[in-house]
């Protein structure tokens, strides 16, 4: 596969150099009649598929879309195709996984691919790992799909019901896995009624390209995706925000059974929407709002974004005393804060990550790097690992005491914040929100950053002047210093990351690792090993890092491990599940019904 990619690229380059000459309404007709041809290929192919042929459509075909394609995004949108970009557009027609370090390299791939996808008149899913990404892949693709007129559309969370079906019925479509599972629930559940009413979003499935693959398929595989819809049929946001007034009547830090307290509560009742009037259910209400008033502390438990976003650390669950808090604990916050409330929402629809992409017919995506996870996407998702991106590790700083670690932090952090030029600036990466505090005090705009492993990097990174201003000044620039404050799950995701930052601030990086007895993954999964080098810690400081090294070896697989078995056992249990509906003849379908391979003519 490998060979091919490299003679593919070398054969659409070749192509591309004879096309870089051509005038423009040339280039133009050159661009539709390969696209005819590629349309009348793969109806071809949908044809013999259908009567049981494996025939492929012919390479030249695609390679004189690809080269067309190319050359008219470099001429209307300054991009550049170099051999990497043209070999993996190439090769994203087939079921592989691929690594690009770079986000503009892997979004002009996509945008590549997508358009011979489109070509064919075959519905086209761009999927990102999260809102923000999918927002900014479109901004970055566009250029390329006006180039080759291809309509693309972006469906947000905020996207409106009117604008839903013009956008589902674009070429390309830029969006999130949660979000496109949650509109094909909503058409299925349309479907299921023979609703007379209601118009279809989605067109069907068939091809879906991933951006940050390796966050799709495995990072957020580890959780179900769940549709829901908006519903409180319980009035609950009435409540909390009811419950918000009444705690104010207990003073800071007292208990809900305090001076009468109870008795008061029972008095204040009536305040509260029917439902919640009940004693155990009025009372864990309260609970929870004194709980949110009292324990929750800004910069530790939860933080605001510059657009006024509510973002809880990912470790709140850990520290809430008692699980029916939990239930509603954002809207209790929000209203404490006097923020909108968000919309309470009912869970309609469940289903596992690579059950849900069963539902397109084909696969395929980018990522920055995919060091360690051939096995897993091939058993997960049949998808062929070409390449993993060699990219620069993390250097491994093990200190014997948690203190040293300390105060090598604080050294690097005045090395960066001295006035004297140049500097090289630092980015310090926590996991938990709660870790912000201690090194709070090392921030300097411009110099010193924060970042959470978690949160989006790029309004981070430009709140704290950490991001270059522009392409050239990139390129001169001090190359940003990371610094994991403690180290990730996987040497695949701290590549991953510092790729990640790069993109984001537009400098060139540099990483290291921090790691001491201390460390939360050390302790989790090798506990032992982790407690021998700290008693070794005073005495024999060289044979105490090179247990912790060990140790962090152990822990990363281990944590790998265990997050492995987890995605397998969701899926096991969906399989269950499915079997058991079977009986009743109830089973429902991950996704709607995949189109035929006969592509779709339009117009």
């Amino acid at each position: 596969m490998e060979q091919g990619m490299a003679d593919a690229g070398a054969a659409l380059h070749k192509e591309l150099d004879l096309l870089r000459d051509t005038s423009h309404a040339d280039l133009a007709a050159r661009h539709r009649a390969a696209r005819d041809a590629w349309r009348r290929a793969a109806s071809r192919e949908g044809s013999q598929a259908e009567a049981g042929s494996t025939a492929r459509p012919p390479p030249a075909t695609l390679i004189a879309l690809l080269a067309s394609a190319a050359a008219l995004a470099e001429r209307d949108s300054a991009a550049c195709c170099d051999r990497p970009v043209l070999a993996a557009a190439w090769a994203l027609h087939g079921r592989v996984a691929l690594a690009l370090p770079r986000a503009a390299d892997r979004h002009l791939a996509l945008a590549l691919a997508a358009v011979a996808v489109a070509a064919a008149g075959r519905p086209c899913h761009l999927l990102a790992a999260s809102e923000e990404d999918a927002g900014r892949a479109a901004q970055a693709m566009r250029p390329v799909f006006d180039a080759c007129a291809t309509t693309s559309a972006r469906v947000a969370a905020d996207t409106t019901p009117g604008e839903l079906i013009p956008a589902y019925r674009a070429d390309v479509v830029h969006t999130t896995a949660r979000r496109l599972a949650g509109d094909l629930a909503r058409d299925r559940r349309l479907a299921k009624g023979n609703a007379a009413s209601g118009t279809t979003l989605t067109r069907g499935l068939h091809t879906a390209l991933l951006d940050d693959l390796d966050r799709v398929l495995v990072e957020d595989a580890s959780a179900p995706i769940v549709m829901s819809i908006a519903d409180d049929a319980t009035d609950l946001a009435t409540a909390i925000a009811a419950a918000r007034q009444l705690c104010d009547q207990w003073a800071p830090g007292s208990a809900l059974e305090d001076h009468d307290g109870l008795k008061r509560l029972a008095a204040s009742a009536a305040r509260l929407p029917p439902f919640w009037r009940r004693a155990d259910r009025r009372e864990s209400l309260l609970r929870q709002a004194l709980f949110v008033r009292d324990r929750l502390r800004p910069g530790q438990d939860y933080d605001l974004s510059g657009n006024g976003q509510l973002m809880l650390d990912d470790s709140l669950h850990e520290r809430v005393p008692e699980r029916d808090l939990l239930s509603g604990i954002t809207q209790a916050l929000q209203a404490r804060l006097g923020l909108p409330l968000s919309p309470l929402a009912r869970t309609v629809d469940r289903v596992s990550v690579p059950a849900f992409f069963t539902g397109f017919r084909h696969l395929a995506g980018l990522a920055p790097c995919l060091e360690g996870l051939a096995k897993e996407l091939w058993r997960s998702q049949r998808l062929l690992v070409c390449g993993e991106a060699s990219l620069p590790r993390s250097r491994l700083l093990a200190f014997a005491q948690a203190q040293d670690s300390v105060t090598w932090l604080q050294r690097q952090a005045q090395e960066a914040r001295a006035t004297a030029a140049p500097h090289q600036p630092l980015l310090v990466v926590l996991r938990r929100m709660s870790d912000l505090a201690p090194v709070r005090p090392l921030m300097q705009p411009g110099r010193v950053g924060l970042a959470l492993e978690s949160h989006g990097l790029n309004a981070a990174l430009r709140a704290q002047g950490l991001a270059a201003s522009d392409g050239a000044t990139a390129a001169r620039s001090a190359k940003l210093h990371i610094v994991f404050a403690e180290p990730l799950a996987s040497r695949r995701a701290e590549q991953a990351f510092a790729a990640r930052v790069a993109d984001a601030c537009g400098r060139p990086v540099q990483a290291s690792t921090l790691l001491t007895p201390a460390t939360p993954l050390l302790k989790e999964h090798a506990g032992p090993l982790a407690a021998a080098a700290q008693a070794l810690g005073l005495g024999m400081p060289a044979l105490s890092q090179a247990l912790l090294r060990a140790a962090l070896a152990l822990a990363r697989w281990r944590a790998q491990r265990m997050f492995s078995q987890r995605r397998l056992a969701i899926q096991q249990r969906e399989r269950q599940l499915q079997q058991q509906l079977s009986f009743a003849e109830a089973a429902p379908r991950p996704t709607l019904p995949r189109p035929s391979h006969r592509p779709t003519v339009i117009g």
